[in-house]
């Protein structure tokens, strides 16, 4: 495995990643235990928590230094969260006293640290280039033909998303082709779309769940209620193979990610602008077009799912391409390189692992057509 592959699933540490979920207040809150039972913790015990709280923090909040540059203000919250729970692992040792007055402060800095902007201003904030970044997600009431070549007329309506950027944000170069998505939603799926622009298209994986990104691909990270937790991936190359896992949580939090888990129902078909895994000519590029039913999600989405008007879920979108050249009439890859990681919003290190830092989709119900969705169920399939 190449070092860029390890850092996509090293285990760095515990996090208590920050929560999100809009609710229809329209207002997006932080969810927790109940903080009644923590605050009631004795100012004795808070003494004694504070000690132990200030010689971790410092240290914490240096690690995550190059993470605020890429994903503002939530990415300090994320540090004092994530000492939060380095601390409590000193606690457990502790008295019950101190663990539950170590909780009340851990409630006590998520609350006032939560976010207040409302799906509002998430929608205002859409295509501005604010990180992390946002998407406004408009219902439809006529599905797309799902055939990879995106020219279904309700594709029209969605706007495509910011071209992708290095995974760690502008102290890299540039990404050398183009990628963007759309999406759409109905009461029956999540519909997403992608153009990748690509010189030379190639694949070679063809099986169910192989490891996808070994080959140049296109991923998708769901993470619906924001806990970083029970989320979604699915990655597909240009030959339509796909591989979806669930993982129960991030790799730097233990996992596991489940490889035999399935969204059941799921329609993937590619299209290839060009030809596939010939050399000798300049492709311009390949699409995917993917529904996901809801209700292959619903029993793990601990949210509304389908979700709700203005419900906001966490988005991650990457790109993973790998180095080429011709040898003897074939595609290779050259032995020791390293991946590029192109994804929507940036994430500031090499790991898409890290949902804290996806993107924001915001769910809308402007509808645009008026027949019932369709098409949803079937195998993966590659039109070339």
């Amino acid at each position: 495995m190449q070092p860029g592959m390890l850092a996509r699933n090293r285990v760095v540490g515990t996090s208590a990643g920050t929560l999100w979920s809009a609710r229809r207040s329209r207002q997006v809150h932080f969810s927790s235990l109940s903080s009644r039972r923590f605050m009631s913790a004795s100012i004795f015990g808070v003494v004694q928590v504070l000690v132990t709280l200030c010689s971790g923090l410092l240290g914490e909040v240096r690690a995550v230094a190059g993470m605020q540059a890429a994903n503002g203000a939530s990415s300090t919250q994320h540090a004092f969260t994530t000492c939060f729970a380095r601390v409590g692992l000193i606690m457990s040792l502790s008295t019950k006293r101190v663990q539950w007055a170590f909780a009340g402060l851990a409630v006590a800095w998520s609350a006032g640290c939560s976010s207040t902007r409302t799906a509002d201003e998430y929608i205002r904030l859409a295509g501005t280039g604010a990180l992390p970044r946002s998407y406004v997600c408009c219902a439809t009431k006529s599905a797309p033909t799902i055939d990879g070549k995106l020219d279904d007329p309700v594709w029209q309506s969605a706007p495509w998303s910011e071209d992708f950027v290095d995974i760690e944000g502008d102290k890299r170069p540039k990404p050398a082709f183009r990628t963007h998505a759309k999406l759409l939603w109905s009461q029956e799926a999540l519909f997403i779309a992608a153009e990748l622009e690509e010189p030379h298209i190639r694949g070679t994986l063809k099986l169910r769940d192989a490891i996808v990104f070994h080959d140049p691909d296109f991923e998708v990270f769901i993470d619906p209620n924001g806990d970083s937790r029970n989320y979604f991936e699915i990655e597909v190359n240009a030959l339509g193979t796909i591989f979806d896992l669930l993982l129960k949580r991030t790799y730097r939090d233990g996992g596991p990610a489940i490889h035999a888990w399935n969204v059941e129902g799921l329609r993937v078909v590619t299209y290839v602008d060009g030809s596939l895994n010939h050399p000798a000519d300049t492709d311009r590029g390949w699409s995917v077009e993917m529904a996901i039913p809801w209700k292959a999600l619903a029993n793990l989405a601990r949210t509304p799912c389908p979700p709700r008007e203005h419900d906001v879920w966490r988005f991650g979108f990457s790109r993973v391409e790998w180095p080429t050249r011709v040898i003897d009439g074939y595609y290779e890859t050259p032995e020791g390189s390293r991946e590029d990681n192109w994804v929507w919003s940036p994430q500031g290190v090499i790991d898409m692992h890290r949902p804290e830092r996806w993107g924001y989709v915001v769910f809308v119900a402007a509808a645009m057509a008026s027949e019932p969705p369709t098409g949803v169920g079937g195998d993966a399939r590659s039109r070339r």
